[in-house]
């Protein structure tokens, strides 16, 4: 028996627009959970200050950019200092640093068109697919005896209903569509805690994987999801499918 239980942390991000599809706006919504215990994720931050010293060598570490897979794409500030080249070059060096800190990846993907034309009243699909990461954090955890903390990126009061969800899921249960039953969370601890992304590695490298997962299903461009798919959790016979990686409907 252990004296202490591990702990993980999961960050969390996503990538696409979650309202109704449109036409015009994404098809497809992303929400992504990066797993790691508190060792790799000094990895992690030694990692990114490396790749940011080799590619700004004169910028104070102190006041570091934020590592943004879209902003990186496009050259915005400071990544505008940066060729197209040098640009491919520094996100292969972060997708590189996800996979040798071997996190766990958990991701829900939504597929708009099909979710709100299969409901009459559908959730949002933020509520929907925060709830569906947190069950299969839940299950992570559970199958590990460990416990664990969500960091989400902070975006203002809208947020509440997030930790809302949590403690619901703690005293009345998330409800289980195959068992037609409630369940209790009991490995995720404390509340939701939010920050901005600006001040968190974790975060920073959930929103490159949210971005990897996104552009394989929006645009089929899988070369980076291909590059993580070892990474997401799997079922005992070694399946990725609804565990860590869910597609609703």
């Amino acid at each position: 028996m252990r004296d202490v239980a591990d702990v993980y942390f999961m960050f969390v991000d996503a990538s696409g627009d979650p309202g109704p599809f449109m036409g015009e706006n994404t098809r497809f919504y992303v929400l992504s959970g990066f797993i790691l215990i508190p060792e790799k994720w000094y990895e992690a931050y030694n990692g990114v200050l490396e790749i940011i010293s080799k590619f700004f060598p004169k910028v104070d570490l102190t006041r570091r950019p934020e590592l943004h897979i879209n902003h990186l794409r496009r050259g915005k500030g400071i990544y505008g200092r940066l060729d197209r080249d040098k640009r491919k070059l520094m996100a292969d060096a972060v997708y590189n640093l996800i996979v040798k800190i071997k996190p766990t990846i958990i991701s829900i993907v939504v597929d708009k068109e099909k979710y709100f034309a299969k409901y009459v009243q559908p959730e949002p699909v933020k509520h929907t697919s925060f709830q569906y990461l947190m069950d299969r954090y839940e299950r992570f955890l559970s199958r590990r005896d460990s416990y664990g903390i969500l960091v989400y990126d902070y975006e203002g009061k809208k947020d509440k209903y997030i930790r809302e969800m949590l403690e619901e899921a703690r005293l009345i249960g998330s409800y289980d569509f195959r068992l037609l039953a409630h369940w209790k969370y009991k490995r995720i601890v404390e509340t939701i805690f939010f920050t901005e992304s600006e001040t968190s590695i974790g975060l920073q490298l959930a929103d490159f994987v949210a971005y990897a997962i996104f552009v394989c299903y929006e645009k089929k461009y899988c070369e980076r999801f291909n590059q993580l798919q070892s990474l997401f959790d799997k079922s005992p016979s070694g399946s990725i499918e609804n565990y860590g990686l869910k597609v609703i409907p």
